[in-house]
């Protein structure tokens, strides 16, 4: 019987975890953690095939997730977790994708830099096994508009995992559009 939800524990998804945990907290700091306030976000992005990325499960795919993000007076930290049930590739059944970033906010416009990692589920009768992608990189810029204690925003992501020539090839068909609705407590 096939599972249609299953999170992978494996070793390098621990570490992935891991580095994710540290990162967020080398950049929260004290201050952020006390001043700031905290929010859960619900998200839709498009995500695109991406030649620069070398391991890129997608091609023109939906992925769905929640996040927690910090926010402080210059933006804010983010780290949550996507979930693309189908995949238009053949060889992938489903992709689960845990990120984090940092998005400084001025006005309305956000601009930020974030990890991630794929964790491709592979179909049923395709060759090869589940597995971690490289850790890519991605680059936001989007508008971010809040409403008293409600945040809707939306943006563009450009994914690479090679910051030497991440931006060699670049093409406007491999960004990927996002948007995102939460709530500030």
């Amino acid at each position: 019987m096939k599972m249609i939800c299953r999170f992978p524990f494996t070793v390098s998804g621990f570490r992935f975890a891991v580095s994710v945990g540290a990162f967020l907290l080398m950049s929260a700091g004290s201050h952020a953690a006390a001043n700031g306030s905290w929010a859960v976000l619900a998200n839709v992005r498009r995500n695109s095939f991406n030649a620069t990325a070398t391991d890129c499960p997608f091609d023109k795919d939906f992925s769905y997730g929640a996040s927690f993000a910090l926010y402080d007076g210059a933006g804010y930290i983010e780290a949550g977790l996507n979930y693309a049930p189908d995949s238009s590739i053949d060889a992938v059944d489903e992709v689960w994708t845990p990120f984090a970033r940092i998005v400084f906010v001025d006005q309305f416009v956000g601009a930020g830099i974030g990890i991630r990692g794929n964790y491709v589920v592979a179909a049923d009768g395709a060759p090869g096994d589940d597995e971690w992608s490289d850790l890519l990189y991605e680059l936001y810029v989007g508008l971010e508009i809040p409403f008293g204690s409600f945040v809707l925003g939306g943006g563009v992501y450009y994914t690479f995992d090679d910051w030497s020539d991440g931006f060699k090839d670049f093409e406007k068909d491999y960004l990927e559009y996002g948007v995102h609705v939460g709530f500030r407590f």
